[in-house]
């Protein structure tokens, strides 16, 4: 076996050889997701024939999916997160304890078929840890997801088409590895309802764009129409042109302003897309905000907007009954723009399977933005302190993890019992947090790994 040499492996399957390494291990990259670099035993590895054969025949090779600590490579990745105090993108349920009250309350939209929740926690209590593993576990569902973290300078929720671009470019089929909403055009390229302009299913937005992606006309129009529909920016009076290409006859596109039509245009947007998710055969659209207490950065002024576009997001997700506002009332949701925008219907369909999550750490002036966007206390999710009784489980399942990224490394059960001792010890007198005690525990083994001892 040499580098660049094909290979089959009884779990992973096909892939190919990157290096040797000592101790007769090899590291591969597989054909399989998320084409990682994994660490493998050169004993598991059949000859090169057998994986040209397999591939050749097209008789798959078994492949377990199950968690195995001693080969999975993105454990690495986790704890490379976790030790720089970030949440990692892979193996975020490995090390979730005590969270099963708040999951099920999350859960809870993807069978009512939309909703919103407001997940308010304090600083380190796991939000975003949470709501990255509620965006997996949707993804697993049959819903696709979007995500955006709000930024006063860069992501600002009074700026609605960079919201709607950020949400747009952390877009996520179920089925795909890849952000992107390619994979549902895909499914309904052959679908007259979407395609047709007299279709059940038309939008004067994502049609062009779905027509262009199945017809493959002018070999840059799929993709500025791409673009265009993820809220990048482009020359809208070029596009309209460039759409002559298909011989696209009918409705003009729109320009996507970023002040004029506030939110009601991309909570239209939103909507259409989740619909279109269901006609695809996804269960719908799970939008996740994080971070939204930023809007408590904004001056007065921008303040103002981003809370005309949180209403908006809010008034498409709940009933009436459940708003602090008048969806239809001009001075609650203004209606900008020209009467081609004032005219979009605030929902694409009205039973369209769209949840929306905002994470938010409290405070006064956050909690005064939400009583000004809804008026029932049934949409939101406290998110507490990990109870004392789960904190040595969750280091426990931190020192697995740390096995999984680390082969070599394998401390036994005592010594995994004594770090669990001594990461509870060190943080007796700090506050019970979640980061802190992942922290920890990695900041230990990492001593332990290069042989330290254990502190105490």
């Amino acid at each position: 076996m040499t580098p660049g040499g094909r290979v089959s492996h009884p779990i992973h399957g096909v892939g190919r050889i990157m290096s040797l390494l000592a101790g007769a291990r090899v590291r591969v990259v597989f054909d399989e997701r998320p084409r990682l670099p994994r660490i493998v035993e050169r004993a598991a590895l059949a000859r090169t024939e057998a994986a040209s054969a397999a591939m050749a025949t097209g008789v798959a090779v078994p492949i377990r999916r199950a968690f195995d600590p001693t080969t999975e490579a993105d454990a690495w990745q986790a704890i490379e997160a976790l030790r720089l105090g970030v949440v990692p993108l892979s193996r975020v349920e490995t090390y979730t304890v005590g969270r099963e009250a708040e999951l099920a309350a999350l859960h809870g939209l993807l069978g009512d078929g939309g909703g919103l929740r407001l997940l308010f926690g304090d600083y380190g209590h796991g939000k975003t840890h949470l709501i990255e593993l509620f965006e997996h576990q949707a993804r697993q569902a049959g819903f696709a997801t979007a995500r955006a973290t709000l930024d006063p300078a860069e992501v600002p929720p009074s700026h609605p088409r960079r919201l709607y671009r950020a949400l747009m470019s952390g877009f996520r089929c179920p089925d795909a590895a890849d952000c992107s909403p390619l994979p549902l055009f895909e499914r309904l390229a052959e679908s007259d309802a979407h395609l047709d302009p007299k279709g059940r299913r038309y939008s004067r937005f994502l049609t062009p764009a779905l027509r262009a992606h199945r017809e493959r006309t002018n070999s840059d129009l799929p993709g500025k129409l791409l673009d265009y529909v993820q809220g990048e920016p482009v020359d809208i009076e070029d596009l309209n042109q460039r759409a002559g290409y298909m011989d696209w006859t009918h409705e003009r596109m729109l320009a996507l302003s970023d002040f004029r039509t506030y939110g009601r245009l991309y909570a239209h947007l939103i909507g259409t897309w989740a619909t279109w998710c269901r006609d695809a055969g996804y269960k719908g659209l799970v939008v996740l905000f994080d971070e939204v207490e930023r809007v408590s950065a904004l001056d007065a002024a921008q303040r103002r907007l981003a809370d005309q576009v949180l209403r908006h997001y809010t008034a498409v997700t709940l009933p009436t009954a459940h708003l602090a506002f008048d969806p239809n009332d001009q001075d609650a949701m203004y209606r900008g723009g020209q009467r081609v925008h004032r005219n979009l219907p605030l929902r694409f369909t009205e039973d369209q399977p769209l949840s929306v999550v905002m994470a938010l750490t409290p405070a006064p002036d956050v909690e005064a933005t939400i009583r000004r966007l809804v008026s029932v206390d049934s949409v939101r999710i406290d998110l507490s302190p990990i109870a004392r009784r789960h904190h040595g489980s969750l280091v426990e399942r931190v020192v697995d993890l740390y096995r999984g990224a680390y082969p070599r490394f394998a401390p036994d059960g005592e010594s995994a019992r004594r770090i669990s001792e001594r990461v509870l010890a060190a943080l007796v007198d700090a506050e019970a947090v979640p980061r802190h005690f992942v922290r920890t525990a990695v900041c230990i083994l990492d001593g332990l790994r290069h042989g330290g001892a254990l502190p105490g």
